[in-house]
């Protein structure tokens, strides 16, 4: 049961991004920055297992909704049987609204996962954190 809250919470958000006519995008809307260098320093706070750090930049909804227990649970869960770390990939970014969503691909020895951290328009906070399969994209 508990690997399908994820999964139900990715459906959720696809379908809101649906309901509300908003569709991904690669250029960034006017006005909106991606801070590439925090979404960077979650992933690799991640990859440390330092999740103090990697909520360092939460907005309070994600400071509130996701404990460092919570989120060494899911790591742990995702990231824990793919075994050593090995590299990062190319980081991409995409934007849904004003949401900068930036993906930051982590290779492991058994395979991978992308991180994606989304932003508030300005870059300055997180306000979602994802886990997501290999290759994923939002367009």
């Amino acid at each position: 049961m508990k690997k399908a809250m994820p999964v139900r919470l990715l459906l959720l958000s696809m379908v809101l991004i649906t309901a509300c006519g908003m569709q991904a995008q690669k250029e960034p809307p006017a006005g909106v920055q991606a801070n590439e260098a925090m979404a960077r320093a979650v992933a690799q706070s991640l990859v440390n297992r330092n999740f103090d750090a990697a909520r360092a930049d939460f907005d309070s909804a994600m400071q509130s909704g996701l404990s460092n227990e919570k989120l060494e649970e899911v790591w742990n869960q995702y990231a824990g049987p793919l075994g050593a770390f090995k590299d990062f990939g190319q980081t991409y970014i995409e934007y849904v609204g004003t949401a900068p969503c930036i993906f930051i691909p982590c290779n492991f020895e058994n395979g991978g996962l992308v991180v994606q951290v989304t932003q508030d328009a300005q870059g300055t906070r997180v306000t979602g954190l994802f886990l997501r399969p290999p290759g994923f994209s939002l367009l």
